[in-house]
């Protein structure tokens, strides 16, 4: 009895002719991918907002619902070596860089004396949550795990 119940369900999953299903339309493009963006950051690109703090504002597409992304922030000073933010003693001793976010933008804010003097690139991650929960044990501030990810995202495509 059983077995007449397991092939009538399995029956009921394939076409009228015993085939496989018609295959659905495909995905928009990036919903399950990481994003990555560069943005340089000049030396003129800085606002004075406070006393000791400077800051950038960008805009960034790819952070859709910053309730629900996950978004990290790393930064350059020659554009190989990537360090997750925050961080300190990044470009002179004592000084600090971190970074905000809301839907559409990332704030970088540089606490120090004065603003950074040499062009630094910055880089905004942004991973959906169901990347995150697909690699549940990735260090996301590491450029590199993060990076391990998008070349396999990339090999799969």
């Amino acid at each position: 009895m059983m077995a007449i119940g397991i092939a009538l369900m399995l029956n009921g999953c394939a076409g009228k002719d015993g085939a496989p299903g018609a295959t659905g339309p495909a995905g928009a493009n990036g919903v399950a991918n990481i994003t990555s963006n560069v943005y340089p950051i000049t030396p003129g690109s800085w606002s004075n907002p406070g006393t000791g703090e400077y800051a950038v504002n960008i805009s960034d597409a790819s952070i859709t619902d910053a309730t629900n992304d996950g978004v990290e922030v790393f930064i350059s000073t020659n554009g190989t070596l990537w360090l997750g933010l925050p961080a300190t003693n990044l470009l002179v001793n004592g000084d600090q860089m971190e970074f905000a976010y809301q839907t559409g933008q990332v704030s970088l804010i540089y606490l120090n004396s004065s603003a950074p003097s040499n062009t630094v690139s910055l880089k905004v991650v942004t991973i959906p949550p169901a990347i995150m929960k697909q690699h549940p044990n990735t260090n996301w501030k590491d450029y590199s795990q993060v990076q391990s990810i998008i070349n396999s995202q990339n090999a799969n495509q």
